[in-house]
C-alpha cells in the first residue's frame, strides 16, 4: 500500500527533472549565425540564455561557443530581428530588420556586463591539467641622460620552463631556467654608479607575480567602469577599451576577445607630472601589465611589463625605462631539472658582460 501511495510523487519528481535536463545543454556548445538574405556570417550577434543572461558575442567567424547553455535562448543584433530558440541548434539564420531605424527600439548592450561575462567564460575555459611551457624570459632597462642624450643600457635573458600543477582551485607554478645573460653598456657616461643602475631593475613587480593574472583568479581582472567610460576597439578584432581620466592621470584597459574567450588584456595608468626644476625630483610616467592567451590551449602565453620614469639625480635629468617580460618559443627548451625559486635572486650569480647584442630594443 505504502508503495503504491509514493509512486505518483517520484514520476512527478522524475518529470520535474526531465525537464529541467531538457531545458539545458551540459557540453560545450558551437554555434553558427549567418543571414538568410546571403548566408554570410554575422558579427556580433549578443546571446542570451534563459535567465536573460548574457552568455556570449558571435566572433567574425558568426560563432560562439558556450557551456551549460539553457533554453530557450534569446538573439539580439541590431541589423537583424529579435529570435527566441527553444532547442539547440549549431546553424541559425537571421533575418534583417525591414522597419525603419527610427522605429525600432534597440536596448544599447550593457558593455561592463559583457566584460565581466567574457572573464567569468574565459575563467572557465581556462584549462586546468599540468603541463610545461618553454620561451624566453626578459628583462631591460634604458637609462636616457637627457641634457648629455647619453644613454645606457642593462639586458638580461634566460630560456625558462614553466610547469604548472594543479589542484581543484588553483595552479602552482615551478620555474626551471637555463642559457641566463646579462650585459651592461655605456656605463661609463653616466654618473650612477652600477649598482644605482642595476637597482631600478627592482621597481618592477616580481615576475612570479605576474601568475597571479592566470585566469583562475577572476578577481585581478575585476574592473568597475561606468558605460560612458567603456568604447568598443576599432580593430578587426573584438574588444573594449576602458578609460578615466582626472586632473593628471589616465587610467586605460583594453581588451580582445573571441567567441567570448580573452585572448589579450592590458592595463595601463598615465601620470602626468611634468619636471619644473626641483631639486629633487621622482615621478613614474607610466605603467603597464599586458597578457595574452593561447586561443587552441587557451593558456597564458605573454607577459610584458613596462615602467616609464622621470627623475632628477646629482644634477642631471633622466628617464628611465624598464621592461619585463615572457615570451612564449617552443624552441626554446630547457634541459635542467634544478628549480629556480625567483629569477631576480636567481640573475645574481650570473656575470655581466659588455655585449652589445640586446633581446629587448627599445623603440
Amino acid at each position: 500500500m505504502s508503495v503504491t501511495l509514493f509512486q505518483p510523487k517520484r514520476r512527478l519528481a522524475a518529470f520535474v527533472v526531465c525537464l529541467l535536463l531538457m531545458r539545458c545543454s551540459f557540453s560545450q556548445t558551437t554555434i553558427t549565425f549567418v543571414s538568410k538574405e546571403d548566408n554570410q556570417p554575422v558579427y556580433g550577434v549578443h546571446l542570451y540564455d534563459c535567465d536573460k543572461q548574457l552568455k556570449a558575442v558571435s566572433n567574425e567567424a558568426g560563432r560562439v561557443e558556450v557551456k551549460d547553455l539553457c533554453y530557450p535562448i534569446f538573439l539580439k543584433h541590431y541589423e537583424f530581428e529579435d529570435m527566441e530558440i527553444a532547442q539547440p541548434i549549431d546553424r541559425i539564420q537571421l533575418a534583417f530588420r525591414f522597419s525603419e531605424l527610427s522605429e525600432i527600439e534597440v536596448k544599447p548592450v550593457n558593455k561592463m556586463e559583457l566584460y565581466n561575462t567574457i572573464i567569468n567564460t574565459s575563467s572557465d575555459e581556462v584549462k586546468k591539467n599540468s603541463g610545461v611551457r618553454h620561451g624566453t624570459y626578459f628583462q631591460a632597462l634604458m637609462l636616457v641622460d637627457v641634457s648629455k642624450a647619453d644613454t645606457c643600457y642593462v639586458d638580461r635573458s634566460a630560456s625558462v620552463a614553466i610547469q604548472t600543477e594543479n589542484d581543484k582551485k588553483a595552479k602552482t607554478y615551478s620555474l626551471f631556467c637555463a642559457n641566463a645573460r646579462q650585459s651592461i653598456q655605456n656605463f661609463e657616461k653616466t654618473v650612477m654608479d652600477t649598482s644605482a643602475i642595476i637597482g631600478f631593475m627592482k621597481i618592477l613587480p616580481s615576475f612570479e607575480s605576474n601568475f597571479d593574472y592566470d585566469l583562475m583568479q577572476k578577481k585581478k581582472y575585476k574592473l568597475k567602469f561606468e558605460e560612458n567610460e567603456i568604447d568598443y576597439t576599432n580593430t578587426t578584432m573584438q574588444g573594449l577599451r576602458f578609460t578615466r581620466e582626472t586632473t593628471n592621470a589616465i587610467q586605460s584597459y583594453t581588451t580582445y576577445f573571441d567567441a567570448s574567450k580573452l585572448l589579450y588584456w592590458s592595463g595601463s595608468s598615465v601620470i602626468d607630472k611634468p619636471y619644473a626644476g626641483q631639486a629633487a625630483f621622482f615621478n613614474i610616467d607610466e605603467g603597464s601589465r599586458t597578457y595574452s592567451f593561447d586561443a587552441q590551449r587557451y593558456e597564458m602565453n605573454g607577459v610584458l611589463n613596462k615602467t616609464e620614469m622621470t627623475m632628477f639625480y646629482n644634477g642631471a635629468l633622466y628617464k628611465v625605462y624598464l621592461v619585463q617580460g615572457f615570451r612564449e618559443d617552443d624552441t626554446d627548451w630547457v634541459e635542467s631539472s634544478e628549480k629556480v625559486t625567483n629569477l631576480s635572486s636567481y640573475f645574481k650569480s650570473v656575470p655581466y658582460s659588455q655585449e652589445t647584442s640586446r633581446f629587448y630594443v627599445f623603440e
